[in-house]
Order: structure tokens, then C-alpha cells, then sequence
């Protein structure tokens, strides 16, 4: 990643642990996926008495493992718009190095 936006050379990481928010977005989400995954589980658990627990393991190690590697990048975006939407005036304020 680089360190400045090229068209606006607004700094991307503000302080050290900056992107401990993103850590936190990207929490969320995953354990929204694994929240979904044990909902489905749960009504066919009350349609079906006895449903296969493979595949209820498959997709929550799937959710919880290939779905932060893959909503990294987004959650990091999402909360330099949040930062942005926090502090709209120190974009002008930043120095160019």
C-alpha cells in the first residue's frame, strides 16, 4: 500500500495502529458470516431433525478463515472513509514528502 494518495497525497496511515479500526471492521464482518452460517444451520436444524454437521463446519471454518483474508483490503478502505468523514479538514493540513 502506498504511503500517500497519488492524486490528493492525503496520508493513509494517520499514527502507528491506525488500522486497528479495520482490524475491528473486518472482525465484525467475519463474525457476521459465521452468525449467518450458524442461522442456517439452526433452521434446518428445525425443518430437519438430524441435518449433516459437515457441511455447518465447512462453511463456518471457510467464513472464518478465507473471509478476512479477503475483506482486508475493504475494511482498511472503509475506514480511511470513516477517518475522512472524521476529519475532513486535515487533508489540506498534511505536508508533502
Amino acid at each position: 500500500m502506498q504511503e500517500r494518495c497519488p492524486r490528493c497525497h492525503y496520508k493513509f496511515e494517520r499514527e502507528e495502529g491506525f488500522f486497528l479500526g479495520a482490524f475491528v471492521i473486518n472482525f465484525a464482518v467475519t463474525e457476521g458470516l459465521i452468525g449467518l452460517v450458524l442461522g442456517a444451520f439452526i433452521l434446518t436444524e428445525n425443518a430437519n431433525p438430524n441435518p449433516p454437521i459437515g457441511p455447518v463446519i465447512s462453511f463456518g471454518l471457510i467464513a472464518a478463515v478465507i473471509a478476512p483474508i479477503l475483506f482486508y483490503p475493504f475494511s482498511k478502505t472503509i475506514w480511511l472513509a470513516i477517518d475522512l468523514i472524521a476529519h475532513p479538514t486535515e487533508l489540506d493540513t498534511e505536508p508533502e514528502t
